[in-house]
């Protein structure tokens, strides 16, 4: 129990509050060092950031399609256009006689529904339609229909009057008299109107397999299992691989599936075909989805089964189409099966047949623009980079700004606290190791020239790339657009390997390569102190460091504790003698009074 100035007329609780103040300046400074170490902590990722992002630039510098680049130009785009790859050949192409590749099509021989006025929906049922269409009214003895047996399985009628079954297009005299429910047995009537007559009964939907109940079931009635024929349809397309093997693709489908689930059954499969289906005709086009001939020796699709050639009338022999595309190219007569096609690293793209004598001209020549911005990009990131790093290490600490307390930000507006931290957070990398030796290896390494590279290549210096003459820059690198331009334009080859060689030796490795070595070494080093977001405290020194400062400031503030619990048992005790010392004294005064 805590006595709070009763006898003495002392606020102790604030007395108590202002020793502990007192005893808490200590675990201030933990808290103020645990905030320091988490700040280089972050200080440090922020850094490896950054040469993460230069690590990943410079190994795209080192790649055929950033300095590399190649780009044609084309005569006559209404004719073909082309893009190169980095192994496209300088030099110019010509293209003559040019007859466009096509897709083999064939349209369905006549009308698909029975009845012109009385055209089959591509939304409903082939089941439900099939009056509409003279090969699958007859059922009975049918090339289209096949009938199967399925057992349907047990289905939950809970809260339920009606169900639909797994399967529709079903055969009606296969259907049972009798479906049983959990609660009792329901009897078949063959009509609505006579359903509505009251009893235990069902009706059944053959062509959708939707059962209608008498009676809406309790919570856990279910409709048990039976069996009954259903009819399906199925056939296959055959088409042809580039080797011109055929390749036969099987394919089934529901009594009750639409001609646009049909359709698109086809669309999706691996036939490679595609078909369309039109109203206004009322005809179906199949086409195949690629160009070219593959079977020299006939059609490039072939159909069987009766949906195909009797409800669809698809017959081989009216297939058009399936040819390759022909050219000339410098004088050499060719062909391909698709109107796109790789050439000598140039991807052409045929669009349109020429006409007599007319030909167009192909050119290949280095894409300067792209490997511009890109060296330029590699430069501007380097800048940018060593300038952070060299702010960093050269950054002065402020030691009269450490991290503030709770208490003192209570007391600070926002603006004041950012003021401060911003002073507070500045030196924490100051003079570090890792990074100036970095700064270091940066700069030499790119004074340094690139063995086995042409003598006029070999060099920053030699393609317009200097480096600042001003110290307080840090060795940022200064660019000769116009000299870079045309060293690029001149011999692309060898300014790739400049910056992308990648040779046996630290000189014969190019500098993008170097570059990107020492900022590998760098980020390592860095995670040894820092860390990143995949390890724990105890896998890198500011993580030790923080959980030892963590492990001080428990301790302190299980110590600090007993101090307050101390100067409360002190000051109790005061209080009671106090209140002790009155009483005898009131005593003695009554005494003298009486």
């Amino acid at each position: 129990m805590r006595i709070s100035g009763f006898a003495s007329g002392m606020d102790i609780d604030q007395m108590v509050k202002d020793l502990m103040k007192a005893e808490r300046i200590p675990l201030d400074r933990f808290y103020q060092r645990r905030t320091t170490i988490e700040w280089q902590r972050d200080a440090y990722r922020e850094m490896n950031t950054m040469l993460a992002n230069f690590r990943d630039l410079s190994r795209n510098l080192t790649l055929s399609t950033s300095l590399g680049a190649k780009t044609v130009s084309t005569s006559n785009t209404n004719i073909a256009t082309a893009t190169a790859s980095s192994s496209a050949a300088f030099g110019s192409y010509k293209l003559e006689n040019v007859t466009l590749a096509s897709a083999a099509t064939n349209i369905s021989a006549g009308t698909i529904s029975s009845d012109e006025q009385n055209k089959l929906d591509p939304t409903k049922s082939l089941w439900s339609q099939r009056d509409k269409v003279a090969a699958l009214a007859n059922v009975e003895g049918s090339d289209v229909w096949v009938e199967n047996s399925f057992e349907q399985s047990a289905v939950s009628l809970s809260n339920k009057n009606s169900v639909r079954l797994s399967k529709g297009a079903i055969n009606s005299e296969t259907f049972p008299n009798t479906l049983t429910v959990s609660s009792s047995d329901f009897t078949r009537v063959n009509s609505l109107e006579e359903l509505e007559n009251g009893g235990q009964a069902f009706f059944v939907d053959t062509n959708t397999g939707q059962v209608t109940f008498s009676e809406t079931f309790e919570e856990g009635d279910e409709l048990q299992s039976f069996s009954y024929d259903h009819y399906s349809f199925n056939f296959s397309i055959t088409t042809y691989d580039v080797n011109g093997t055929a390749k036969a693709t099987p394919l089934e489908f529901d009594g009750t599936a639409t001609l646009n689930q049909v359709i698109s059954g086809i669309n999706t499969s691996a036939a490679g075909v595609t078909a369309l289906y039109d109203s206004q005709s009322d005809q179906i086009v199949f086409t195949r989805k690629e160009t070219g001939n593959f079977n020299i020796e006939g059609p490039e699709m072939t159909f069987e089964g009766a949906f195909l050639t009797s409800v669809l009338q698809m017959d081989p022999s009216r297939e058009t189409g399936g040819s390759d595309a022909r050219f000339t190219i410098n004088g050499l007569e060719t062909s391909r099966k698709s109107n796109t096609f790789t050439m000598n690293g140039m991807t052409i793209t045929l669009k349109s047949n020429t006409v007599g004598n007319e030909s167009i001209n192909l050119t290949v020549n280095a894409n300067t623009d792209k490997a511009f911005d890109e060296v330029m990009n590699f430069v501007n990131t380097y800048n940018e980079l060593i300038g952070e790093i060299s702010g960093k290490v050269n950054e002065q600490k402020n030691r009269n700004y450490p991290p503030l307390t709770d208490e003192q930000r209570r007391e600070m507006s926002d603006r004041e606290i950012e003021l401060w931290e911003e002073k507070a957070r500045s030196g924490l990398l100051q003079n570090d190791s890792s990074l100036r030796s970095s700064l270091d290896q940066f700069r030499r390494e790119l004074y340094n020239a690139v063995d086995g590279v042409d003598q006029s290549f070999n060099h920053l210096m030699k393609i317009g790339i200097t480096t600042s003459r001003d110290f307080r820059e840090g060795g940022k690198l200064i660019v000769d657009e116009g000299k870079l331009r045309e060293a690029l334009a001149s011999n692309p080859d060898e300014v790739r390997k400049l910056f992308g060689q990648d040779g046996s030796t630290q000189a014969e490795k190019g500098l993008a390569q170097r570059l990107r070595t020492i900022a590998d070494n760098t980020i390592k080093s860095i995670e040894t102190k820092a860390g990143n977001q995949y390890r724990t405290n105890q896998q890198f020194s500011l993580g030790r460091e923080l959980i030892d400062v963590e492990k001080r400031i428990t301790d302190f503030e299980r110590r600090l504790v007993g101090i307050e619990n101390r100067y409360w048992s002190q000051f109790t005790a005061m209080e009671k003698a106090l209140s002790q010392m009155n009483s005898q004294a009131n005593y003695l005064y009554s005494q003298f009074m009486s």
